[in-house]
């Protein structure tokens, strides 16, 4: 994608280890991080503060998601009936080294 499109300054990827993949293909590319491409994740998962540059991402609260998870699931075993089909848990964007504001 980066060779077919140069002008790309920017990466939302879906995951953090795809946006690790991004970041390995902008470097291969000689792509500087940040200046020339920012890059995002979306998960927040450890591995993305041990990069270089760190990884900007949006962390999900994981921790939450699969307490909520056992919860519902329990009450699904016990057969009861769930109060709710949709949940939402907040996430927050934390800043690192491939946006401009890392």
């Amino acid at each position: 994608m980066l060779k077919q499109h140069p002008t790309v300054d920017g990466i939302f990827a879906g995951s953090d280890v795809t946006a690790a993949g991004a970041m390995k293909a902008a470097h291969t590319l000689k792509r500087d991080i940040p200046s020339e491409i920012q890059i995002v994740g979306f998960d927040g998962i450890l591995f993305g503060d041990m990069l270089v540059p760190s990884l900007t991402t949006v962390q999900q609260p994981i921790y939450e998601m699969g307490e909520r998870s056992v919860e519902l699931l329990v009450q699904l075993i016990e057969k009861k009936p769930l109060l709710s089909y949709w949940h939402e848990l907040p996430t927050t964007i934390k800043i690192r080294g491939t946006t401009k504001g890392g």
